[in-house]
């Protein structure tokens, strides 16, 4: 698909050769800044469907930049931040913030294109259904976000629904197929098998590909045994229940 496409780099050079990149992929690169008061004001000038930017930039830094956006309503602009060398802290942070995507140089404009268009697909998606973000979504998106599973698959928010409804109902836990996946399957308009498959395919991935550190820290006894992961029942309870004691800490 063609998407309008902002680029905010530091570096005009880089700009430009990224913007020749996209265009030949179809895409419209609508503004270019250099900075994070350019970021704010071609981001509220244009509306672009992709913004792309140096997660270092004079004036406010690209964790910075997407926060504002998030407050003030761009929620279906995919964020994206684009690093010369790793960084996990910032990386973190930017995702934390109301980013999308951080990724490392060289970039894969072809694989880049691949995630925004799940991005986009998921935006039309929660806008269908009105998933506010209340205080308990967002404690579920920051351990989902920390634990580095993939924003991108359509488990992410179907592990977001689970987590909530066993949150307000725990009982709905030991009734996985006849209450909690038609529950989640009703929201987006899906099967509860789908549900349930997509979910299972999230925690392997996050298992997988996940934050070691932090799979340690929450799920020491999954990592140490035979299996290596838990069950989605497992999986669900656990995040429920850390994410009450992150919103208990929150508001002792």
């Amino acid at each position: 698909m063609a998407y309008s496409i902002a680029i905010i780099y530091a570096d005009q050079t880089e700009a430009a050769q990224d913007a020749c990149r996209f265009t030949a992929y179809g895409c419209k690169v609508c503004a270019i800044g250099a900075n994070g008061k350019d970021a704010l004001e071609l981001a509220r000038l244009h509306q672009p469907d992709v913004l792309i930017l140096d997660p270092f930039l004079p004036y406010l830094n690209g964790d910075e930049i997407a926060d504002r956006l998030e407050q003030e309503g761009f929620d279906t602009m995919v964020k994206i931040a684009i690093s010369d060398e790793k960084n996990d802290r910032m990386a973190e942070r930017f995702l934390l913030s109301g980013g999308d995507l951080f990724l490392v140089r060289p970039l894969d404009y072809a694989y880049c294109l691949r995630r925004i268009e799940k991005f986009k697909q998921m935006r039309e998606r929660k806008s269908c259904y009105d998933l506010e973000e209340s205080p308990k979504r967002a404690a579920i998106r920051r351990l989902q976000i920390r634990l580095n599973m993939p924003i991108s698959i359509t488990g992410f928010l179907y592990i977001q629904e689970s987590v909530l409804l066993a949150m307000e109902d725990p009982q709905a836990l030991h009734r996985m197929t006849a209450v909690l996946y038609p529950c989640v399957a009703l929201q987006f308009r899906t099967s509860g098998k789908n549900v349930e498959r997509c979910i299972r395919n999230a925690v392997e991935k996050t298992f997988e590909e996940g934050d070691l550190a932090m799979l340690q820290q929450y799920f020491p006894h999954f990592l140490n045994n035979k299996n290596g992961k838990p069950n989605n029942k497992e999986f669900i309870g656990y995040l429920a229940e850390l994410a009450k004691d992150q919103l208990i800490d929150l508001n002792p």
